[in-house]
């Protein structure tokens, strides 16, 4: 399946989960869109996510998710499945509903994934 990861290019959690389930093709905006302006990353990421089956967001600490819930709500209108691993104090409500996996840690969220063929 194809797989767009949002959540911030904080860290290597688009590495761990693209090694952990490499049994999928991977849209990661940090690298597969280019950052150069804010016209071509937005396209470019609009269109992974129609490209892919699994948008897998992932929100950690960092206090501003606008991107997060944009790319979300716009997976959630074309029918993708959503995987929401929100790590933090406690799961944005609004994003939670957009879902249709919730989990807490990265691993979970990853173990899910790799149920998916």
């Amino acid at each position: 399946m194809k797989v767009y990861l949002a959540g911030g290019f904080y860290g290597d959690w688009q590495e761990r989960v693209k090694g952990e389930a490499p049994q999928h093709e991977y849209f990661n905006p940090e690298t597969d869109a280019k950052q150069n302006s804010i016209i071509d990353f937005v396209s470019a990421d609009l269109d992974g996510i129609r490209w892919c089956d699994i948008l897998f967001a992932r929100q950690d600490t960092y206090p501003k998710y606008g991107g997060l819930a944009a790319e979300m709500g716009f997976a959630y209108a074309l029918g993708k499945i959503i995987i929401y691993v929100a790590i933090r104090e406690e799961v944005e409500g609004f994003l939670a509903g957009l879902s249709k996996y919730i989990y807490t840690t990265l691993e979970a969220g990853i173990e899910r994934l790799k149920k998916f063929q």
